[in-house]
């Protein structure tokens, strides 16, 4: 169904292809050819992560770790827009992404994945 001008006008059935697309050449292709370029030159970023990056792309998240780059915690994927969550939704989203935070913190500090 499409809705009312000034809303999302994309049929809910069709699929993202643009934002899956980016995401996708985000962390199979864009970042390991970030991190060699900047690997030579000793530079460390932060990088701003979605907590989806653990299920999606989890070799990031080591790779990351083993440069000892910090993440900046992005909320849980660019598919959900934050601004329409209610309060109990947005709390819920802070706990679970702060969660995901403190698994890297810990897996940063003992070795593990």
């Amino acid at each position: 169904m499409v809705k009312a001008w000034g809303q999302n006008c994309l049929r809910e059935a069709e699929p993202e292809v643009l934002n899956y697309a980016w995401r996708d050449y985000g962390n199979r292709v864009g970042v390991w050819r970030l991190l060699e370029l900047l690997d030579p030159l000793r530079l460390p970023v932060a990088l701003l992560m979605n907590a989806s990056i653990y299920d999606y792309g989890p070799e990031v998240v080591g790779a990351v770790r083993d440069r000892n780059d910090e993440m900046v915690a992005h909320g849980r994927t660019n598919a959900e827009r934050q601004s329409v969550l209610s309060t109990t939704e947005e709390t819920a989203l802070i706990q679970e992404t702060t969660e995901l935070e403190a698994l890297f913190l810990t897996a940063t500090k003992t070795g593990n994945a």
